[in-house]
């Protein structure tokens, strides 16, 4: 804490003022053998930032102070207020302008103007969200199928987008064709085929039958009276397994079923594996089923 309380009002210049020093200053210390900044700092409540504008003389480390010299260590009133204390202030000067506002014009209406309109081909939908078209001038018109594959569209959603290609082999030319929706139509789904018959209504997931019955049965880790109660039609031996049909491997209702193989847990009790977990991993890593389908 200081011991003298600033005033408002500048005091009198001592005639041993440090150099450069300011003269607008309501303190002023005589330095002696044992001041140093810090102390002064203490004594009179004062920031060496502060002190070192007020007597710009003194270095930012403070160790040229004189013997015997006076140095201001309080403000008159705010230090803030006074000129250059602190980071400057910007100052603008506005100039009104007058504004004169100029219509809008389209930078891209000519080159709109240039381009010739080119008609829908008969029948095609109205409401997608792309069209393309093809010049006559093309050395080559691409093949329906193409134009499908290459907009990763399903060849009969495409025919049914675009009608008057039914039975066309080849794009026809300066006509529009739709190639995109704004929203995908859905594909219905289907489950394979062909399917043995007798299965559970409510089976979800199939595999194709391309190696023997109990080299698949033993890939699906089932137990062989799971899967024929599953799909009657192999029989009890599995003797009618046919290669080729798709046979059913998990239903909606697991449990219901008893699908998969008791494990023994620690605990002593017995789990049911359930058929999606019972996939195979040695038969996913070789590809032995051949392949799944799945609800």
């Amino acid at each position: 804490m200081s011991d003298s309380i600033p005033s408002e009002s500048a005091t009198l210049v001592p005639d041993n003022l440090a150099p450069n020093t300011t003269t607008n200053c309501s303190i002023y210390h005589e330095v002696q053998a044992k001041d140093d900044c810090s102390t002064l700092g203490v004594k009179y409540g004062i920031e060496l930032k502060d002190f070192i504008f007020l007597n710009p003389m003194v270095w930012e480390n403070c160790t040229n102070l004189w013997l015997n010299t006076s140095y201001c260590v309080a403000p008159v009133g705010s230090i803030s207020e006074y000129p250059g204390y602190g980071p400057e202030k910007p100052t603008f000067d506005f100039e009104p302008v007058d504004i004169v506002f100029l219509p809008w014009e389209d930078p891209w209406e000519e080159w709109r103007n240039r381009q010739k309109l080119v008609p829908l081909a008969t029948g095609t939908r109205k409401d997608c969200w792309n069209y393309d078209w093809w010049n006559n001038s093309e050395v080559s018109l691409p093949e329906v199928s193409s134009v499908a594959f290459v907009y990763e569209v399903n060849l009969e959603l495409f025919l049914a987008w675009n009608p008057s290609l039914e039975g066309e082999e080849i794009i026809k030319p300066s006509v529009s064709y739709c190639v995109a929706l704004s929203e995908p139509t859905p594909t219905p789904w289907k489950p394979p085929n062909p399917r043995a018959p007798g299965e559970p209504e409510d089976c979800i997931a199939w595999f194709p039958a391309t190696l023997s019955c109990e080299i698949h049965v033993i890939n699906m880790r089932m137990d062989m009276g799971t899967f024929v109660k599953l799909n009657p039609s192999v029989g009890e031996d599995c003797s009618t397994f046919i290669h080729g049909t798709w046979y059913c491997y998990q239903v909606i209702a697991d449990n219901d079923w008893n699908l998969g193989d008791e494990e023994e847990s620690p605990d002593g009790t017995h789990t049911t594996l359930s058929s999606t977990k019972a996939l195979s991993t040695q038969a996913t890593k070789n590809n032995l089923t051949g392949g799944f389908s799945h609800a």
